[in-house]
């Protein structure tokens, strides 16, 4: 029989030789990076903005539904930089909202291939209910 000593000294052997798995996100690319800055000019100008205003401006409020990854790592980088999740997502809708008002020529064709494949999927929807609705009718 074997000694349970020698079975843990193999066990310990055979950890150092194993990585730690993790998932871990592609570094960010000169998009990214283009987009961050835009964001941080921004948080410039609306602190500047915000101390002129006072209030004067009601504020709305929205939902975004995340995976739990997603917003961990939000949560991370708000507390990092020392912002808050709010005006982390704030500062980059402003930053993309004007790409989406007015696309480029990179951008359009990407936007129209998203659109096209919403069409598609809500007529496919549709399709199926109508469907549904026949058998269900007979």
């Amino acid at each position: 029989m074997e000694n349970s000593s020698d079975t843990f000294d193999r066990l310990d052997a055979s950890a150092d030789h194993a990585k730690p798995f993790a998932l871990v996100p592609p570094p960010p690319g000169e998009h990214e990076e283009q987009v961050l800055l835009k964001a941080l000019n921004l948080i410039g100008q609306e602190n500047q903005a915000r101390a002129r205003r006072r209030g004067k401006q009601p504020l709305l409020c929205f939902s975004v539904k995340l995976p739990i990854s997603e917003l961990n790592r939000i949560r991370i980088q708000a507390e990092r930089w020392k912002f808050t999740q709010t005006d982390l997502a704030r500062f980059l809708l402003q930053a993309v909202l004007p790409l989406l008002e007015a696309p480029t020529e990179t951008v359009r064709p990407v936007l129209d291939t998203i659109l096209a494949d919403q069409a598609a999927r809500e007529e496919a929807t549709k399709r199926r209910r109508q469907q549904h609705l026949v058998e269900f009718a007979s």
